[in-house]
């Protein structure tokens, strides 16, 4: 009798790279073979292993997940309505959506949201632009809304994590101190 195979895909939204390191074991232990995918910290392509194995309609939404995403990252400061954007990426709203949720466990403007925001914080880190050019550039026009947005998914103002970059670059390392 053959081994019967047996593949868990866990999916990942968190921006930690690290897998629930526990479960994975478990899984293992008994047998399973196991991918993660994350799905925010890199690009809609890489987030799966297409497998020739997978069935028709997953690949289906997967391949309409990476259109989206790609179509969004190029587009990340433009305003979009789930109607047009499910036209531009060949699809309808509710099968976007669906799809979506499905494979990334988010909605589409979640995931949205997430990326400006992470886009707004590596500019701050590593821009000059004023924190308003930073609202812009991630599709806020009102300089306050981006605030508020950038600090109810980071728990800091943008303006204080401006203030914590300067901090650490002028703060000495304990090493010199000793």
């Amino acid at each position: 009798m053959d081994n019967l195979h047996t593949k868990v895909v866990l999916l990942s939204a968190g921006v930690s790279s690290a897998p629930p390191l526990a479960c994975i074991e478990l899984l293992q232990a008994n047998g399973f073979e196991v991918e993660v995918w994350q799905t925010l910290n890199s690009p809609a392509k890489l987030k799966y292993k297409h497998s020739a194995n997978a069935p028709s309609a997953l690949s289906k939404e997967l391949r309409l997940v990476e259109k989206t995403c790609d179509y969004l990252n190029d587009k990340l400061c433009d305003k979009h309505g789930l109607d047009q954007l499910a036209y531009n990426v060949g699809s309808n709203r509710s099968q976007l959506a669906s799809s979506f949720k499905r494979i990334l466990g988010l909605g589409v403007f979640e995931w949205l949201r997430a990326k400006r925001m992470e886009k707004a914080k590596h500019l701050l880190i590593h821009s000059d632009f004023t924190i308003q050019e930073i609202g812009f550039e991630v599709g806020y026009e009102n300089s306050a809304n981006f605030s508020s947005a950038f600090k109810k998914h980071f728990g800091i103002s943008p303006k204080q994590q401006r203030i914590n970059i300067g901090v650490e670059i002028l703060t000495p390392s304990k090493e010199l101190l000793t």
